[in-house]
């Protein structure tokens, strides 16, 4: 059994570090929940983790915060999950066919220029909280769909009517 694995089973997850709780990712800015939170447990600096999300200085480096690396990955994981499941929409041939693709290399900048094209905007819009820009992320998915949806409906009754 590897280490990661060994923490991974008998770690107990916990937000709670030193007597103060973290809230729910979701609550903490984009850019901490998207950006530097992912960033820090990639690079396992798990002190700097806590000290930015609990504002704790001197982490004492224990099992308790083993644990709360577990709690922070496990809520990381469950955002990438529900965004995976809420927010994509596998593209249709006539998408990859155009290169589709071709926007991944941008990453959250594709995310932040879906939301505003105006660059400007794109720092207010990592402050704020990772719940509201995932609610209107979902809201213009939801539209996007509707109105595609919609645009099907009306493409088939022009093709009854003739």
């Amino acid at each position: 059994m590897e280490v990661n694995d060994f923490i991974l089973k008998y770690g107990k997850r916990s937000n709670e570090l030193q007597g103060k709780t973290a809230k729910p990712l979701e609550q903490y800015s984009f850019k901490m929940v998207k950006i530097t939170i992912p960033q820090l447990l990639q690079e396992s600096k798990f002190k700097e983790i806590a000290e930015k999300l609990l504002k704790i200085k001197n982490v004492e480096d224990n099992q308790n915060l083993i644990n709360f690396a577990i709690w922070v990955g496990d809520e990381i994981e469950a955002i990438n999950k529900r965004e995976s499941e809420l927010l994509s929409t596998p593209p249709d041939a006539e998408m990859i066919q155009a290169g589709i693709h071709k926007l991944n290399t941008f990453g959250i900048i594709g995310t932040l220029e879906s939301l505003s094209s105006n660059i400007l905007d794109w720092d207010k819009l990592l402050k704020l909280t990772y719940y509201d820009v995932f609610i209107k992320l979902l809201l213009n998915k939801t539209t996007n769909d509707i109105q595609k949806n919609y645009q099907k409906i009306m493409l088939e009754k022009s093709k009854q009517r003739k």
